[in-house]
């Protein structure tokens, strides 16, 4: 139904042609309903992240980035430009995907480009009286990569996948944070122990390590 009314809403060929992997429609398959999607990469966002550094390049080249950039930045803004690309023309049709994460992000490297996949957990936030897809009993699984309160937010639905996208860049602007799932939970719960304010985290993380150069330097 989601995919659907994706299709029939504010109708575009051409925006976000490259980031949602295309569906074809419904299709039954041995006796079985299946959904069906054009083809569009082999491998997602969290394969490539996972091979480290080597991974890294390799999707630098995917996505057609000078796979140089020592620093990433330019890796970084790549793929946080096309997942809030692909967010972009998700929210313009009034749905809420609810499970951003770098494994529901398909890399199309004949296109060069990221495609948003799996709206098993979205739901319909422009209706009014019918929200398909939405319970508020409801809780995404991927924990990892939702806002704090978890739950969605009705007077400002869309900031839900706005977080996860953040969640999505950090994991290639900062690799340690990619290497394993513990690092990422590791770093949610130091948020949360500051109320979830970055600027507060930023802060002590900038003392201690003044702190600690400037015990280093009494020491020499």
């Amino acid at each position: 139904d989601i995919n659907e009314l994706m299709a029939e809403r504010l109708p575009d060929e051409h925006a976000g042609q490259q980031q949602i992997a295309p569906y074809l429609g419904r299709a039954a398959i041995g006796g079985e309903p299946h959904l069906v999607f054009a083809a569009c990469g082999e491998h997602t966002l969290d394969t490539y992240l996972s091979r480290g550094a080597e991974g890294r390049r390799e999707l630098a080249r995917a996505l057609d980035v000078d796979d140089n950039d020592d620093g990433g930045s330019e890796l970084a803004r790549r793929v946080l430009h096309d997942t809030l690309s692909a967010l972009a023309f998700v929210h313009a049709r009034g749905i809420v995907h609810r499970d951003v994460k770098p494994e529901n992000l398909v890399v199309d490297a004949d296109q060069h480009c990221l495609r948003l996949i799996d709206f098993g957990s979205a739901c319909d936030a422009a209706g009014w009286l019918v929200r398909r897809g939405y319970r508020p009993d409801r809780v995404p699984c991927s924990v990892l990569y939702v806002p704090p309160e978890e739950a969605l937010e009705l007077r400002a639905p869309y900031t839900f996948d706005v977080y996860s996208a953040a969640m999505v860049y950090l994991g290639v602007a900062v690799p340690s944070l990619a290497e394993s799932e513990e690092a990422l939970f590791a770093f949610r719960m130091q948020l949360r122990g500051f109320g979830h304010d970055p600027e507060a985290w930023r802060a002590q993380a900038e003392a201690e390590e003044a702190e600690a150069e400037e015990a280093g330097a009494e020491e020499v």
